[in-house]
């Protein structure tokens, strides 16, 4: 072999050995690689809101990650927040999982998760409990808060819709810490504002004074108003000699009534669906 021949060889067995070795960075289905990503978005440092959907202002999500860290510090149940414009196609109860999964959520601290999940594609939401967490939020608890989301949602009160899901998972974990679940055994009430109860009592008890007031005011007037023009005349100093009746014009107002053909468009909280861990529907 000759000398030129030799130097090829060694580049080539250089250049495959060099091939051999480089790190496999393109695998998007990498389970390392997708937790690596999540670091800088789902952790104990943030309160897990990952809005892909751009549904929230910087201020909104910062405020929604502080309710979140407060939970998970309180009752060592995390509550992460996903939106995504994307369409799933599927039931969106097994993308929630799948992201549960690829964000590797479990190590972020928590004996359970409870994860809602926004799709704006496909105008879904879906509700999956983890752990602990599917011990609270059974069947009854998930669907009687995904109504109360799906209702927000629907009135396109994003942030609204996600501090409803916070305030009412934390309702529900302070329930199950005092022994006294939520279930169709002990359903769930919303609590009444005590100065809107305080605000109507005033205004009924003004409108009643009002209209006592009023009525005291026309019994002190003697002085009865006539509501026949005749009353007003003279005795004897009118005769009617003859009278007719004249049609002027007509108006007729018509109305179209609409046909129930059985679509109904927009609204919200299509029919809600539920597993053994998560309840899903449409908004």
């Amino acid at each position: 072999m000759t000398e030129k021949k030799k130097v090829a060889l060694s580049i080539i067995i250089l250049l495959l050995t060099a091939f051999c070795v480089i790190p496999d960075f393109s695998v998007p289905g990498n389970q390392a690689f997708a937790a690596e990503q999540a670091a800088d978005v789902f952790g104990e440092d943030t309160g897990m809101v990952l809005d892909k959907a751009d549904l929230l202002t910087d201020d909104e999500e910062e405020k929604l990650e502080q309710q979140c860290g407060e939970i998970l510090g309180q009752y060592g149940i995390s509550v992460p927040i996903i939106t995504t414009s994307d369409i799933i196609t599927g039931d969106i109860k097994e993308w929630v999982r799948s992201q549960y999964e690829a964000y590797n959520i479990q190590s972020t601290g928590g004996s359970g998760s409870l994860m809602l999940a926004v799709s704006m594609g496909s105008r879904t939401w879906g509700i999956v409990g983890f752990g602990t967490a599917q011990d609270v939020f059974n069947t009854y608890s998930r669907e009687r808060i995904g109504s109360a989301v799906a209702e927000k949602l629907s009135d396109g009160n994003y942030y609204k819709a996600f501090a409803k899901y916070l305030s009412m998972t934390e309702e529900f974990l302070e329930a199950a810490e005092e022994g006294k679940p939520y279930s169709e055994a002990n359903e769930y009430k919303e609590s009444v504002n005590i100065f809107l109860i305080i605000g109507i009592s005033f205004a009924v008890s003004f409108v009643i004074s009002l209209i006592i007031l009023l009525v005291w005011k026309s019994g002190m007037n003697t002085r009865v108003r006539q509501t026949a023009a005749g009353a007003y005349l003279v005795e004897d100093s009118f005769r009617l000699t003859g009278s007719s009746d004249l049609f002027l014009y007509r108006q007729v107002n018509r109305t179209r009534r609409n046909r129930d053909n059985g679509h109904h468009g927009g609204g919200g909280g299509g029919g809600m669906h539920s597993d053994h861990s998560g309840t899903s529907g449409r908004f």
